[in-house]
């Protein structure tokens, strides 16, 4: 018999807490998810790596940081009605419009993650600090058995970085070049669906916005 979905993911927040542990100090939280856990979710939005959830707090003070690093999420980062007073984080907004933008509504049956579960408002500030290579790769293996066990229905890897997951050498490649979306069985009877998206922010990109591009692949792959 399977574990439950909660003692799953209750292993792989401690596996992945154990692999980034060195990496968490006061700017830098160790964050395995953002939402709670749920068994064969509509979609599971996996991002590139946390950072503040607070609009306009600094690092240190993000008190939400602390509550979804120190124990599985009882909140879910991507709904209103669970942050009543306070506003979304700035990247929850812009998910959230990009799928309203093709009709989409997430509800309480999708889940958040990053692929590097480290808080840093810029990746690159440690993506190469000494060990994290050997990390990631650990935590890759740690998260994808995860994600294998509760089967979702689809997995959107919002960047490159995220979508290197799923797609060996995204980071090098341009989106239109990856062969998405990647569909098979995670579970016998329960097929998921991986697709990649640009994040969807305001950044020119060849002549378009990020977001305008999120958008139309989200219309393309979205079942």
């Amino acid at each position: 018999m399977t574990s439950s979905p909660t003692k799953q993911a209750q292993r792989c927040f401690d596996q992945i807490k154990e692999i980034w542990s060195g990496f968490d100090s006061d700017k830098r939280r160790v964050i395995p998810f953002c939402t709670p856990v749920i068994d064969r979710p509509e979609c599971v939005v996996l991002g590139i790596n946390h950072s503040v959830f607070i609009p306009g707090s600094d690092v240190e003070s993000d008190f939400t940081a602390d509550e979804f690093a120190s124990a599985l999420p009882a909140r879910n980062a991507f709904l209103k009605s669970d942050f009543e007073s306070q506003r979304l984080s700035d990247y929850a907004a812009d998910i959230i419009n990009a799928f309203n933008a093709i009709g989409v509504v997430i509800t309480k049956e999708w889940m958040g993650a990053n692929r590097c579960p480290v808080q840093s408002t810029d990746l690159n500030d440690i993506r190469n600090l000494p060990s994290f290579l050997e990390r990631q790769k650990k935590s890759d293996v740690c998260l994808r058995g995860f994600l294998k066990s509760i089967a979702p229905k689809r997995i959107v890897l919002v960047g490159k970085f995220a979508a290197e997951l799923y797609f060996p050498n995204a980071e090098k490649k341009g989106f239109d070049d990856l062969k998405q979306p990647k569909k098979g069985e995670f579970r016998d009877g329960n097929q998921t669906t991986i697709f990649a998206i640009e994040y969807p922010n305001s950044f020119g990109n060849r002549g378009r916005t990020n977001k305008t591009w999120a958008i139309d692949r989200l219309k393309k792959y979205w079942e």
